[in-house]
């Protein structure tokens, strides 16, 4: 698993143009649903999440949910009903996995921290893994907190 998160964090991604970050870091999420969406999605847990980098990092830090499905309406009737709308791209051709073979190794869900260009800075879903969620908040606070010096 080590050497697929090297070749992963080495790889330009490639990301469609209304998706470019415009935050100092970007928390991607890469998510093919394949039975219950609702389920996979987890939506409760990432606007836990989403509250808690707004508090702290105030639009420093967004969040971009890419959505490989073919059952279109049923996710964005989800991501609209936990205020996630603004946050999503729905990809339902696989343009984004296509365009981006290194991420298929880590399944039907990955996330990523990317910088403001856009380059993968760290790899861990940080709502279901503690340290994941530890080192995004340590990698982003050094920054900002550098930024103000």
């Amino acid at each position: 698993m080590i050497n697929q998160v090297e070749t992963l964090m080495k790889s330009n991604l490639y990301l469609p143009e209304e998706c470019r970050p415009n935050t100092e870091y970007t928390v991607l999420r890469y998510i093919s649903p394949k039975s219950c969406t609702s389920c996979q999605l987890e939506m409760g847990r990432w606007r836990v999440y989403k509250k808690r980098i707004e508090k702290n990092y105030q639009g420093k830090v967004g969040l971009l949910f890419i959505i490989d499905t073919d059952n279109v309406k049923e996710a964005k009737r989800l991501t609209s009903m936990y205020g996630f709308s603004d946050y999503i791209y729905m990809d339902s051709v696989g343009d984004f996995l296509r365009n981006n073979p290194s991420i298929d190794s880590f399944g039907s869900d990955v996330v990523m921290l990317l910088d403001s260009v856009g380059s993968i800075v760290a790899v861990g879903n940080p709502v279901k893994d503690e340290r994941a969620s530890k080192l995004y908040e340590n990698m982003v606070s050094n920054h900002v907190i550098n930024d103000l010096k």
